[in-house]
């Protein structure tokens, strides 16, 4: 596909979220030194190395590495590439724009797949086609007083959409 581009979101948060890591281990192994908040913070606030978040990583304890998430976004994918990845998954949240509230009227972008983009000009056009006709048909099931959700019915698989998805990075 054309036109994806993807970011990871705070990646300060990446040093929380190891932070976090560390932080719940440490809370596993101290948890008999803890008798009060400030000792808490206290543990909270330890330094640690990136050899350990390598090391926790590593453990089969998979309930610490739950304590460290990043989020990752993706505009102009596809809606297939949506309903594929979302079906793909171990601890992920997905979050994506969604047809029941935009308006994607007079706003539709698509997502051209490799062999359409190297396809013959003729091929290309009858792609393009298909898609702005669903979407000419979205416009007027929309004007009919129809809600942007039932319409989104016939939208094409290659509206483009924007993904967010949130996972824990050691797992």
């Amino acid at each position: 596909m054309d036109q994806i581009e993807t970011k990871i979101f705070l990646c300060s948060a990446m040093r929380e979220a190891e932070k976090n890591m560390v932080f719940a281990t440490g809370l596993t192994q101290r948890g008999h030194q803890i008798h009060n908040m400030d000792d808490l913070v206290k543990l909270y606030e330890q330094s640690f190395s990136n050899e350990t978040v390598r090391n926790i990583g590593k453990l089969p304890h998979p309930t610490v590495q739950k304590f460290t998430l990043i989020t990752v976004a993706i505009v102009g994918a596809s809606r297939r590439f949506l309903s594929q990845i979302t079906r793909h998954q171990n601890e992920v949240k997905f979050m994506s724009a969604s047809l029941q509230y935009s308006n994607y009227s007079g706003a539709a972008s698509f997502a051209k797949p490799y062999e359409v983009l190297t396809a013959p000009p003729d091929i290309q056009k009858l792609y393009l086609q298909s898609c702005l006709s669903d979407m000419d048909c979205y416009d007027t099931l929309c004007r009919s007083g129809l809600s942007h959700d039932t319409a989104g019915y016939v939208t094409p698989q290659g509206l483009r959409n924007v993904l967010l998805i949130s996972a824990t990075p050691y797992q």
